[in-house]
């Protein structure tokens, strides 16, 4: 009986804990980073919009069929060798050590440098596929990003691991602002 009294004095101190110290609670927690993250997602597709509606006045309109072909390559390649990194560092038990990350960081580097030969491999025969010669610069400058993606911070995922989802979504609205800056930028002094 004073086993069952002990659980049930638990149980009602930590239900009081979880009211008075909601932020302290996993399903606090929960809560504010789902509603970030809709807030971001949101965002994100009020910044791709904008971009859009400007590029359209910027753009020729072939231009839009090229980057679709770019884009396709590029979501492929990016699927076809999606390690489980992320998923690794947010689920293993391990995930915040520092040996785990540095590997986790080595893979990512390594899938970003084969992306981007591959990246540069790919762009001669889907230009010539789609007898567009453009479309082979636009693959092999396009094969950058997923280099650039394989140097980037690894904490980022220990943040979706702590659920400190404010965090992932700033870096990823910032990085798609700034694209989009450096993109409508370039358009406009080099149509």
């Amino acid at each position: 009986m004073p086993i069952l009294q002990n659980k049930l004095i638990l149980s009602l101190k930590s239900a009081t804990q979880n009211i008075l110290h909601p932020k302290d609670s996993l399903k606090w927690k929960t809560i504010q980073s789902s509603i970030v993250v809709i807030g971001a997602d949101a965002l994100s597709n009020i910044i791709r919009l904008a971009g859009n509606l400007i590029m359209t006045r910027l753009l020729f309109p072939e231009a839009f069929g090229l980057m679709l072909i770019v884009t396709l390559v590029q979501t492929a390649l990016g699927m076809l060798s999606d390690a489980g990194v992320r998923d690794a560092v947010i689920v293993k038990s391990r995930g915040r050590e520092e040996a785990f990350v540095n590997t986790a960081w080595v893979i990512m580097i390594t899938r970003g440098i084969g992306l981007f030969i591959l990246s540069l491999i790919l762009a001669w025969p889907i230009s010539v596929f789609y007898d567009q010669p453009i479309l082979m610069g636009l693959i092999a400058i396009n094969g950058i990003a997923p280099l650039f993606d394989g140097f980037a911070n690894p904490n980022r995922f220990i943040y979706e691991r702590d659920i400190r989802q404010l965090q992932v979504a700033s870096i990823d609205l910032i990085a798609q602002t700034l694209a989009l800056v450096i993109g409508i930028t370039i358009l406009f002094f080099y149509p």
